[in-house]
């Protein structure tokens, strides 16, 4: 049996987002898309980390709508540029993996992106 490296911690002391379903406009959804991709998804893989999971459901909004994030980071992986990630090629939510991925690809960070979209 492989034993997985894996820490749960939770801290939530207020909400500081909300669902992309609930965004109030357009705009405010594509916002969300952006900052998780400009902002917390660059972050993870300059850390060299891959979120495994990126779905509707782990991509938040700020209240304000001025920005997004992502959350759920429990299949989130440290990745070796030489080597793949070590994660199960089909770890996420299904309806919004890559295609690559599905289909038993290495996943990587083009997987993700294709996540995004």
């Amino acid at each position: 049996m492989q034993r997985r490296n894996r820490v749960h911690r939770r801290l939530v002391m207020q909400d500081v987002g909300k669902s992309v379903y609930k965004a109030s406009s357009p705009r405010g959804l594509l916002t969300a898309l952006l900052g998780g991709i400009k902002g917390e998804h660059e972050s993870l893989l300059d850390a060299k980390i891959l979120h495994n999971d990126i779905s509707a459901s782990n991509v938040m909004l700020t209240v304000a709508e001025d920005d997004g994030f992502l959350v759920d980071l429990d299949l989130a992986v440290k990745i070796n540029c030489e080597n793949a990630s070590g994660a199960p090629s089909k770890t996420g939510t299904k309806v919004f993996m890559a295609i690559g991925a599905l289909y038993g690809e290495d996943h990587n960070f083009m997987h993700e992106l294709e996540s995004f979209f």
